[in-house]
């Protein structure tokens, strides 16, 4: 608790007499501070009137700290630098170079992980840790460590304070080219009915509609299998134990490259958008920003306008 008389030294009238003991000058203290030389007088007469001592020797031309005032100025001059420092180091700390970023496994090696290194050339002092979804929901633990979520969802929910679509993944069917002239060749939507279903995300449901859009009934019961995760669904697609419905944004590189194949055009259907928002919406720090708009940007290199949901166009400046 304060004594009495410390009730009436502000901080700004201890500022004044740090800055103008320091200097030797009111004049210098007051352009420090950016006030005036007569503010600067004021507040040293205030702490005089409130302390009962006169802390500074007045000369025609200069000011100097009296000798009771100055084992004063020293205390106080000591504890402005721990206020710094513990300052400098509070702003060091929470302005970290590390953003850690919790998505879907599909999203991070099939879209992230090879673009990755245009950001790390361009950011090298910023560090990005993914940590990837293998479930149907993300781990409580895993979105409390992490400071931005990647989501790819059925509903498109658009802009929010603190996040963004990046861009709609129409779910195309796709399988390995070994399933066209197999023994239960794959060639029109009708075939589909004697194929396994691979069920690859945390969406359920596409399946059904996909058949009720090509007016294939429903799939039989039993034949839409899930795997323990995506990753392992994806692997059974490409080696041609069944067929999957996969965001096309994420197939690109392997249908590139043949190990995927798109058998049916028509087989697709829209599954939502890809968005990113931060986890705690109070979270300011560079690395963070520069991951944001960096994703963005790429986002939108790659889409054209069309496959970037109306409410979501006017968000995707130039960064």
């Amino acid at each position: 608790m304060l004594s009495q008389n410390m009730r009436f030294a502000s901080l700004n009238a201890l500022r004044a007499f740090e800055a103008a003991g320091r200097y030797g000058s009111f004049t210098l203290a007051a352009n420090e501070l950016n006030v005036t030389p007569g503010a600067i007088s004021r507040h040293i007469r205030t702490l005089e009137e409130a302390l009962g001592e006169e802390l500074f020797i007045r000369s025609h031309r200069r000011v100097s700290v009296s000798p009771t005032g100055l084992e004063f100025h020293r205390s106080l001059t000591a504890g402005f630098a721990t206020i710094e420092t513990a300052t400098t180091r509070f702003m060091s700390r929470s302005e970290s170079t590390r953003v850690v970023v919790a998505c879907p496994v599909l999203f991070a090696t099939n879209w992230l992980f090879p673009r990755m290194r245009e950001f790390q050339e361009r950011f090298p002092k910023h560090e990005v840790v993914v940590r990837p979804q293998n479930g149907i929901a993300f781990c409580p633990r895993d979105l409390e460590a992490s400071d931005l979520v990647v989501t790819c969802d059925d509903v498109a929910t658009g802009m929010t304070e603190d996040g963004i679509s990046l861009f709609r993944s129409p779910a195309v069917l796709v399988c390995s080219p070994k399933l066209l002239n197999g023994s239960r060749p794959l060639q029109r939507p009708e075939d589909l009915r004697q194929q396994t279903l691979i069920e690859t995300g945390p969406t359920t449901g596409r399946w059904e509609r996909l058949f009720g859009k090509m007016a294939l009934g429903s799939p039989a019961l039993g034949q839409v299998v899930a795997y323990t995760n995506p990753m392992i669904s994806y692997e059974a697609t490409v080696h041609g134990l069944g067929v999957a419905l996969i965001g096309r944004a994420f197939v690109g590189d392997d249908l590139a490259n043949g190990r995927l194949i798109q058998p049916l055009d028509e087989a697709a259907i829209e599954d939502g958008v890809v968005a990113i928002r931060k986890v705690r919406p109070s979270s300011r720090s560079k690395v963070t920003r520069d991951f944001m708009a960096w994703i963005t940007r790429m986002a939108r290199r790659e889409q054209s306008p069309s496959q970037i949901p109306v409410q979501d166009r006017r968000y995707l400046v130039a960064v």
